[in-house]
């Protein structure tokens, strides 16, 4: 009589563990929440233009021209960024023949005027 047994399923060059590969599950990656950082409203002064105001105020007070020293509460810096951006927008000249000393554009339209009618 022949002889019957059971055994496992017969693999070649490996074990008998399942021949399908491992499932890797990918890490779940969370983006960061960025908060958008939102714009002054349209209308709405940004510290800076609040600053350039005071500036600006400071020169009307002080009249027609006006030095570094006449200006209270802007360090160096400061100044130099007001006087740049008031130059820029033809509010002020720095006088080239006086070093250190600035005069508003109206100031030197007005005597360029007075100077013209003694020269006609």
């Amino acid at each position: 009589m022949p002889i019957i047994g059971e055994s496992g399923p017969l693999t070649f060059g490996g074990s008998e563990t399942s021949l399908q590969p491992p499932v890797i599950t990918p890490p779940v990656i969370t983006p960061p929440i960025v908060q958008p950082i939102q714009p002054p409203a349209e209308g709405a002064p940004t510290g800076f233009s609040i600053r350039h105001r005071q500036f600006i105020n400071q020169i009307n007070t002080l009249g027609s021209c006006f030095k570094k020293e006449h200006i209270t509460g802007f360090t160096n810096d400061e100044f130099e960024e007001h006087t740049q951006v008031a130059e820029i927008d033809k509010f002020i000249t720095k006088m080239k023949n006086q070093p250190g000393i600035w005069c508003t554009e109206q100031s030197v339209r007005d005597t360029n005027k007075t100077l013209q009618r003694y020269y006609d």
